[in-house]
């Protein structure tokens, strides 16, 4: 693989990175400050960063809720 290769791959990595971590502190900040619940915060979240911000706390919802049994 050539250098610009890699380093393209890297910065969409770190920007992929960066995109869920700013949905999940969102997501957060949506519960805790703004006292909503998951569906009421995850309305506002695909709002924001559309499907695949939607689809990444879903996924985060139902690991949560797996470790809860």
């Amino acid at each position: 693989m050539s250098v610009k290769k890699r380093e393209r791959r890297e910065l969409m990595t770190a920007y992929q990175n960066n995109f869920l971590i700013e949905v999940e502190e969102y997501f957060g900040a949506l519960l805790t400050d703004d006292g909503l619940t998951n569906d009421q915060a995850l309305v506002l979240v695909k709002k924001r960063y559309g499907e695949h911000g939607h689809e990444y706390v879903c996924d985060l919802i139902k690991k949560e809720e797996q470790y809860e049994y």
